[in-house]
């Protein structure tokens, strides 16, 4: 689970085309929009008054109170706001408001869903890009779904998520298409994803848990783990390894095999087989990966003698190349042993 910074982003341009049409007698609407200040001094679900720095007092429509609302009203969901839902604003809250238009008999009339929209996109653009760079991933709740996938939202913005970029592990199949189809169940309940496409000017953000879970799986791709993997092609310098839960293969070197010389890899190993193998070293953005078997091995040469033995304690001696690496490393950069500490510290 991620914990995001957001950087300050200049704040996008309300364009023209957003605003309602204009009715005889009202002024024409210029193509950037002015960005005031103003303080809700009254509200109920239809609407609210809200008084201008310069002492006007404006109008907001419930629809136009805040992006979530916006989406809300807009969708089939629901078309107008209802006494029931209450005020569609707290009062004495004062904000920025762009002006939609002049010459209302109440005054300008304003919009914070379109400040709250440009805000919403530019965090989501920037968990884009911590998605991208640092394979980042985070949980949303499922809100509905629909034939095609899932529909969540991100920082109040709709949010999309086919069932092609869905993990389908546990789903039944229709009897009829032979499809898996989405358990009704998990409405209501936590999915981890990842952000794949976000276009502002498209309105379209999609989102993959697919892609979560190899996200995941590439952050656990460092020297010293131990991964599991299936061997995908042998060549006369090694194994090329299929790294499960990801689309990466990482390369076992004929010399890794094993702590004695191994002639020919395809002795040890063949197509298909399952395996497991610590990382030696990763290349940025796992381009290159190298794996060693050799390093999980109790005595020399129990790879060639008795390589299930060495995948059944796979993980203490992982452990151990862990523990000599952090020592290594420590040596590397010049810290000092650890030293018992005296009684009267």
């Amino acid at each position: 689970m991620m914990r995001m910074a957001f950087r300050t982003r200049p704040r996008a341009t309300v364009a023209a085309a957003t605003a309602p049409r204009l009715t005889q007698g009202e002024t024409e609407v210029p193509v950037e929009k002015k960005v005031v200040v103003g303080t809700v001094v009254r509200a109920n679900f239809r609407g609210a008054e809200v008084k201008l720095e310069d002492g006007q007092v404006g109008y907001v429509t419930a629809e136009e109170a805040n992006y979530s609302k916006h989406q809300r009203l807009r969708s089939g969901y629901r078309k107008r706001a209802h006494r029931e839902d209450g005020p569609c604003l707290q009062e004495g809250i004062k904000r920025e408001w762009v002006v939609l238009r002049e010459g209302d008999e109440r005054g300008p009339l304003l919009s914070a869903a379109k400040i709250d929209a440009d805000l919403a996109w530019e965090r989501v653009l920037q968990i884009q890009d911590i998605c991208l760079e640092a394979n980042e991933t985070f949980k949303v709740k499922v809100d509905s779904f629909n034939t095609k996938g899932v529909i969540t939202s991100v920082e109040g913005l709709r949010a999309f998520v086919p069932f092609s970029h869905m993990d389908q592990t546990g789903w039944e199949r229709d009897e009829e298409t032979g499809r898996r189809v989405f358990p009704p169940s998990k409405k209501g309940s936590d999915i981890e994803i990842t952000i794949i496409e976000a276009d502002q000017e498209e309105v379209k953000l999609v989102c993959s848990e697919e892609e979560a879970i190899f996200a995941k799986a590439m952050r656990r791709i460092v020297p010293g783990a131990l991964m599991s993997g299936t061997v995908r092609k042998i060549t006369d310098y090694g194994a090329f390894v299929g790294i499960d839960n990801t689309k990466c293969s990482g390369l076992l070197h004929v010399s890794n095999i094993s702590q004695v010389h191994v002639n020919r890899t395809d002795d040890i190993f063949q197509v298909g087989e399952r395996i497991k193998a610590v990382v030696l070293e990763v290349e940025e953005n796992a381009t290159r990966i190298s794996l060693s078997t050799a390093e999980l091995e109790a005595e020399e040469g129990q790879m060639v003698d008795d390589k299930e033995g060495v995948f059944e304690n796979a993980e203490e001696f992982a452990k151990i190349f862990q523990e000599e690496l952090l020592a290594l490393n420590a040596q590397a950069a010049g810290e000092p042993e650890d030293e018992e500490l005296d009684e009267d510290y």
